[in-house]
């Protein structure tokens, strides 16, 4: 399993088959053993059971190691990865691989894939995140990449998401009033307009953002539009995702 740089659910449960088969056929064999000698005796089947329960138990807790170390550096080489092996591909070809790739480790969290044009200053793009919930790379084979973790999002409220995405919807008539540096901004958002959020990025709209969802079972986990910020006449791309 070592070897899964990108700790895939396959891989787990192939290796959790392998381990099973054989642990299984180790049990049946002392099973059948000491039935032939304990007789009336359950001191036998009760240390079977408890060896049982204690295999259980560790499969259990390799399961859970193996959800939460992926993050954040076997999605940081994931990153660099695409990008440095698909500098030819477009914006949209390299999110919906990273997507692709994404979808398949074994994990509880859901994420945001954003890609878009290389570009400089915080009037092109700026954003504001949770600690530890945001990967980034930055001028990398000719593209940006942001992957965002949401770790409440396979679990919200109906509710929850329709408080956001109203919330953010409100943010195209108010960003007509923000007067914050662009470098700013972000956290001004988070703080004040999108309560349910993890991350806030704007990212102007000529730079040729995609934006997809991964490894959600249902739905996107943030959302997004496009606004226009003081008097200005440009467009940026408001994005804000779950918690």
């Amino acid at each position: 399993m070592n070897e899964d740089v990108f700790k895939k659910t396959e891989t787990f449960e192939k290796w959790y088959g392998i381990l099973d088969g054989v642990l299984t056929e180790f049990l049946f064999l002392e099973s059948f053993s000491n039935g032939l000698s304990w007789g009336q005796n359950m001191y036998g089947p009760n240390s079977l059971a408890k060896k049982v329960q204690r295999i259980i138990t560790k499969f259990d807790y390799w399961r859970d190691e193996y959800k939460i170390n992926y993050w954040p550096e076997t999605v940081q080489q994931l990153v660099y990865r695409v990008q440095d092996q698909n500098s030819n591909f477009s914006n949209k070809q390299k999110a919906e691989k990273l997507q692709n790739i994404l979808n398949q480790i074994l994990t509880d969290d859901s994420f945001l894939v954003m890609v878009y044009d290389n570009c400089e200053g915080y009037d092109n793009r700026s954003f504001k995140c949770d600690d530890n919930q945001l990967v980034s790379s930055i001028g990398r084979g000719g593209s940006n990449v942001l992957v965002y973790r949401s770790k409440h999002w396979n679990r919200v409220r109906v509710e929850d998401v329709d408080r956001m995405m109203k919330e953010v919807e409100s943010c195209r008539q108010k960003a007509r009033g923000w007067t914050a540096r662009y470098k700013d901004l972000p956290e001004y958002i988070k703080a004040n307009h999108v309560g349910n959020s993890g991350f806030i990025g704007l990212i102007k709209q000529d730079n040729q953002l995609t934006i997809l969802p991964a490894h959600t079972p249902s739905g996107t986990p943030g959302c997004w539009l496009d606004v226009s910020i003081g008097d200005s006449t440009e467009k940026h791309i408001l994005i804000a995702g779950y918690k």
